[in-house]
């Protein structure tokens, strides 16, 4: 055995991560994602460390590539299998992110890894894809591939997160009542109730009855917008991306993320005249869709998907009018019939938007 060594030194750099980490908590992931792959936010410390970066992110869908290096080597002579590890929950995190609305924040419960061959400098680049499984209120999971450039698989894995929102119980609670009974509906009993609160506890958390409404608002409507998300993701078609939306509004019948229907739709009804800071809070998040539809529609105008001359505000106008009204039937009901009819319609003048050619290949 050789007593010669030949030494290696490696230095790095990085940048003070708080303030990346006080941006984060302000945007939602997607936009987080974005700004870490364009370089407006520095890397974390890890992807420094670790030599690796993002080159993909969309929603549902991160793409982290490596350079597989001398310094990531095990005794074995080939790259440590807690660096293939590393880049798998890296990946999958970061998807379970790109979906979360801004404020809420996640954490890995379980990672679970398939190791298949080795990699070594020879490799070359190695890319590492995460797609999204399923959000829920509390979990999510999500599953990668880590492969070189020509597509051959090193390694596969699968991820549980724990979502972290922000939101006090008292809103929680209250979010289904307030979505079931209305605000005004709701007496502070009721409240009490809901939450296994006393009326101190209640107000050492909130100032007012109102702000608590606020806040129940907001939490039921990140639920719904969750939905919207996962939905949306991995859906590049615009023609596809509607139709995933009405899927969304057919969920809220069969399987409501909170109960008592739509907390727009119920929200908006109630609010009215009656409470300007409630109704303004379900115009922005009608707005929110609104633009949604209007961004789908004109993106698949430019790429030749929807017919040219199609108006978009008219599309979210009658998706939203008609899905919203066959929730409200539903609900009213007891029968999701209506929904399913509406739903039926609405594919149907979906399909009329889709250039004759196109609709004809398919």
């Amino acid at each position: 055995m050789s007593n010669v060594q030949t030494s290696r030194t490696r230095v790095i750099t990085w940048e003070d991560p708080t303030a990346a980490v006080q941006t984060g908590k302000t945007i939602n992931g997607i936009e987080y994602l974005k700004a870490l792959q364009s370089g407006e936010l520095p890397p974390p410390p890890i992807a420094v460390l670790m030599g690796m970066w993002i080159t993909e992110v969309s929603e549902g869908r991160v793409v982290f590539a490596a350079e597989p290096a001398e310094y990531h080597y095990n005794p074995l002579g080939t790259v440590h299998g807690g660096v293939m590890a590393t880049l798998l929950d890296s990946a999958l995190g970061c998807v379970v992110q790109s979906m979360l609305p801004a404020g809420v924040g996640y954490t890995t419960v379980e990672l679970k890894v398939n190791y298949l061959r080795p990699i070594t400098v020879k490799t070359g680049t190695v890319y590492c894809e995460g797609k999204i499984i399923y959000v829920g209120g509390r979990i999510a999971t999500a599953e990668g591939r880590l492969t070189d450039a020509e597509g051959k698989l090193y390694a596969h894995g699968t991820t549980t997160c724990l979502i972290l929102r922000p939101s006090s119980p008292p809103a929680q609670g209250s979010a289904q009542l307030f979505n079931r009974q209305g605000y005004f509906g709701s007496s502070l009993t009721d409240i009490m109730r809901e939450t296994g609160l006393e009326k101190g506890g209640i107000y050492n958390h909130f100032s007012s009855k109102e702000q608590l409404a606020l806040e129940a608002f907001d939490y039921a409507y990140g639920l719904v917008e969750q939905r919207m998300r996962l939905a949306l993701a991995g859906k590049l078609n615009a023609i596809e991306r509607l139709l995933a939306i009405v899927s969304v509004f057919e969920g809220i019948v069969e399987d409501p993320p909170v109960a008592g229907g739509c907390p727009i739709l119920n929200t908006a009804i109630e609010a009215d005249d009656a409470n300007e800071a409630l109704r303004e809070r379900a115009r922005v998040a009608m707005d929110s869709w609104r633009t949604t539809i209007h961004r789908i529609v004109n993106k698949g105008i430019e790429r030749q998907e929807i017919c040219p001359g199609v108006d978009a505000d008219e599309v979210a106008s009658i998706l939203i009018a008609t899905l919203e009204g066959a929730v409200m039937l539903s609900n009213l009901y007891k029968n999701p019939t209506y929904m399913k009819r509406a739903a039926n319609h609405i594919a149907h003048y979906i399909e009329t938007i889709r250039p004759a050619i196109e609709a004809r290949a398919e």
